[in-house]
C-alpha cells in the first residue's frame, strides 16, 4: 500500500512539475511573442528584446515593439510593456535598466492587431483608461 502512496504522490509531482516548467512566458498568445534580451542573443537577433508577432515561435517577422523591452504583461486581449528608450545602459555592464529614466509603455490589443505607444506614465495610464484595460493587468514599473 505504501508502495502505491509513494507512486502516485511521485507522478503528480511529475505533472505538476512539467506544467510549471512547460509553461512558454515567451508565448503572449495570438501568434505574439515575447523575446527577452538572453534569449535574443542566443538566436542571434542583434535588436536586444522584443514583442513580435508570427505564426511560430523564433520566427521573427512583425516586430511589433522593437529593442530594449523588459517587462510585458498580457491576458486573453491586450499586451502591455516597458521598454527602456535610454540605450547607453548597454554600454555599461554594471548599469541596470531600473536606473534610466526614459521609459516608454506600449499598449497592444490584439484583436485589432492595433499598438498604443510609446507613451510616457502619464500618457500611458491615461490610455489604459480609455482602452479598458483591466487593473489587474499590472507592470512592476509604473
Amino acid at each position: 500500500m505504501k508502495k502505491w502512496i509513494i507512486a502516485i504522490f511521485v507522478i503528480l509531482l511529475s505533472v505538476a512539475l512539467f506544467f510549471i516548467w512547460g509553461v512558454d512566458e515567451q508565448n503572449l498568445g495570438d501568434n505574439y511573442y515575447y523575446l527577452p534580451k538572453y534569449e535574443a542573443i542566443d538566436v542571434g537577433y542583434p535588436g536586444g528584446a522584443i514583442i513580435y508577432k508570427s505564426p511560430q515561435k523564433n520566427l521573427i517577422r512583425n516586430i511589433k515593439v522593437h529593442g530594449n523591452v523588459y517587462e510585458v504583461s498580457f491576458n486573453e486581449d491586450f499586451i502591455i510593456a516597458i521598454q527602456n528608450a535610454d540605450t547607453s545602459y548597454l554600454e555599461k555592464a554594471h548599469s541596470s535598466i531600473a536606473e534610466k529614466n526614459s521609459l516608454n509603455y506600449f499598449i497592444i490589443v490584439k484583436k485589432s492587431d492595433l499598438i498604443y505607444g510609446p507613451y510616457n506614465n502619464k500618457d500611458y495610464l491615461q490610455k489604459r483608461e480609455e482602452l479598458g484595460v483591466p487593473d489587474k493587468l499590472e507592470l512592476e514599473k509604473q
